[in-house]
This record gives C-alpha cells, structure tokens and sequence, in this order.
C-alpha cells in the first residue's frame, strides 16, 4: 500500500463512556476524519441496515460506499470470510493468531490498511479517529507497518 505514514488517533475506553462524542468532536477538526468503530465494518458486509453518523444507509453514504468498494467487494468470498473469521478470533485472543499464524495474521494487517487508507483516501485526511475502545484491537492496528497508532 501506500508509504506514507497513517495518524490513528485510538480513543479506548468501555461502552457508554462518551467516546462516540468525542470521535464526532474531533472528526470536525480539519484533517480529521471521525470514523466511529471501524473493528465492527467486517461485521456489517451482511446486515445492510447500519447507518452511518450522517444518517444515511452505511452501503449507500458518500463517503462509506467507495470504502466499502475499496474493501470488502474487490475480495473473493472466502477472502472476505477468512479476514472475518480471524478478526472475530482476534477479538479473544490477538497474541495466539498473532504467534500461530503469522502469514494469516499479517493477511488480515494487510486488509486493515486498505480499509484505513480507503477512509484516509476517500475523506482526504491526514487523522483517523477509531473509537473502536477496544485495547487489543489498538494493539493489532500498532501492528500494521505504516501506521503510527497514539
């Protein structure tokens, strides 16, 4: 993928905590783009009736259809099946897939910099703000060569 360094500001926290406020805060500052929980978009490729933030249908909003171009649909279905089956994985235990199966594990890196970069691309930021919260999934993104992840 790209070179350049990809800014992730990670807000961690646990549910109801205001996180979601603060990723729409500071996704208004320029640059900026508030992503919302970008660890559930694997999840959503089959129930099309998330919205977005801006109120629209996640498979049909602007800003969400050409990521979602970029991401899910130029992958083969078992692609897409093996990225969402060790991201469910991942979520009990990131440093049994991360030491088991380095070459899957660095296949599902891969795919997060697609999917972060098509945000950054798609949004002409510089900033991505996750407010996925969980800390396991900030580590799996640390991972990902090209991202620095604060």
């Amino acid at each position: 993928m790209g070179n350049d360094v990809l800014k992730i500001l990670f807000v961690s926290g646990t549910d109801r905590s205001g996180s979601t406020l603060l990723c729409r805060v500071l996704g208004q500052i320029p640059g900026y783009f508030g992503a919302g929980e970008p660890r559930m978009f694997w999840n959503y490729h089959e129930d099309r009736t998330n919205l977005c933030g801006c109120g629209e249908l996640l498979w049909s909003c602007p800003v969400w259809r050409p990521v979602i171009a970029k991401t899910i649909e130029c992958m083969r279905e078992e692609e897409l099946e093996d990225t969402i089956s060790l991201h469910d994985k991942l979520r009990i235990g990131r440093r049994w897939w991360h030491q088991r199966d380095r070459t899957r594990y660095e296949k599902y890196l891969g795919r997060l910099e697609v999917l972060y970069r098509a945000m950054a691309e798609q949004t002409g930021s510089r900033v991505i703000v996750d407010s996925s919260k969980s800390s396991s999934y900030a580590l799996t993104l640390n991972d990902v060569p090209g991202f620095e992840v604060y």
